[in-house]
């Protein structure tokens, strides 16, 4: 196992430290490839580092029970999705959230080594360390800290949200606050401040009709996110399917016929095309083959999956979860609804109307390429960027 002393050496002036979440699906890693693409552009060597945890690699931290025995590590990590380099960072005390990003070792070090530092996450704690030791970065939020945790909370049991409760949250949102206060924060969406957003690969042209001879809708999101909501997703498609026999379900995730079961969806597994994580290009196939998009979500910062999906021409329902309520205009690019399963699934069942279908993909199409595109995206980005740098 190497040691940091052991990595090469880096740049003295183009290298870039990206601090973000491990490279899996989700939007976070969306954001961080856009990022990273931008930077390297601008002629930027990028080097990213999430916090790894406990659960997934504990030889790498160093909880209460072993603090006299041990020292947290990192070490290299492959990094499939942003195929850049990579580290994964070990921690103190991995079982309280707020000592994940401390300018502990061996986050201090790594740091140091790296002349210029973004961070790119859903809230603002893994820029922490960066604030503590009074170094200029560019922090790319997506959400505030409770919105992004408060679904996970809910579905912990009472002693583990108890001490949460206790010894994490209150923590937590004082490091939340340290750091907006102390960094150069961009948030992601008009739900948090304004949106800087990538969205490549566009559509040559909007729908002019569904796809294949069946409707279908989609779906793309972690299970493991409880945020995502969906139980709520599969009772919309429930009622839909009831107006609309040939309706299909197609998802993207983690989640699978067995998991569905056990959310009383047994009945619509036959119906329903169950997809593993996809790298981007299959995220764009799943997007080309589908009719419309749906977010169920309870809170979004922005879901880059809707904006996604609208870059292929295809509309998009949604809960009013925050984000989404940006792109997704009322019987312009889609529709909105709350939380009621009838409401959204009314929703669905319009925006698959043929009179309405047409029109709202030429729309979602447009709004993308008028707003979202990557050439002002990265001009924003690399603007905020040097005139950071051009401070300090």
């Amino acid at each position: 196992m190497k040691s940091l002393r052991e990595f090469p050496a880096v740049g003295a002036d183009k290298s870039v430290l990206m601090i973000t979440l491990p490279p899996v699906v989700g939007g976070v890693v969306t954001m961080a490839s856009a990022a990273a693409r931008a930077l390297a552009s601008d002629g930027f060597t990028v080097t990213a580092a999430h916090r790894v945890a406990l659960a997934d690699r504990p030889d790498l931290s160093v909880p209460s029970w072993r603090l006299a025995f041990a020292r947290p590590r990192l070490e290299a990590w492959p990094d499939p999705r942003l195929n850049i380099a990579r580290f994964g960072v070990g921690t103190w005390l991995p079982e309280f959230e707020w000592a994940h990003y401390q300018a502990w070792e061996p986050w201090r070090s790594l740091i140091q080594r790296y002349p210029r530092h973004i961070v790119v996450t859903g809230s603002a704690l893994p820029g922490l360390a960066l604030a503590q030791m009074r170094l200029p970065a560019l922090n790319w939020v997506a959400t505030d800290f409770i919105g992004d945790r408060i679904d996970r909370f809910r579905q912990k049991k009472l002693p583990r949200r108890m001490f949460d409760l206790v010894l994490n949250r209150p923590f937590c949102a004082m490091a939340e606050r340290y750091v907006l206060e102390r960094t150069n924060v961009l948030a992601l969406s008009e739900h948090t401040a304004r949106a800087l957003r990538a969205v490549e690969g566009l559509a040559a042209a909007p729908r002019t009709g569904f796809i294949g001879a069946a409707p279908v809708i989609g779906f793309a999101g972690r299970l493991s996110d409880p945020r995502k909501n969906v139980p709520l997703l599969l009772d919309v498609f429930r009622r839909a399917l009831a107006q609309l026999p040939a309706l299909r379900l197609r998802v993207v995730g983690d989640l699978t016929p067995e998991l569905a079961a056990g959310m009383g969806a047994a009945d619509l597994l036959d119906r329903i095309e169950f997809l593993p994580p996809q790298m981007p290009e299959g995220m764009r196939s799943f997007y080309q083959g589908i009719d419309g998009f749906v977010i169920s979500s309870h809170q979004e910062g922005l879901a880059l999956v809707g904006l996604e999906a609208m870059a292929q021409g295809v509309p998009v329902v949604s809960t009013r979860c925050g984000g989404p309520e940006e792109y997704v205009l009322p019987d312009q690019t889609g529709y909105l609804a709350g939380f009621d399963a009838a409401e959204l699934a009314a929703a669905v069942l319009t925006m698959l109307q043929p009179v309405n279908h047409a029109r709202l993909s030429e729309n979602a199409l447009a709004l993308v390429r008028q707003g979202y595109g990557w050439q002002r995206f990265r001009e924003e980005l690399l603007n905020h960027f040097h005139a950071l740098y051009a401070r300090s």
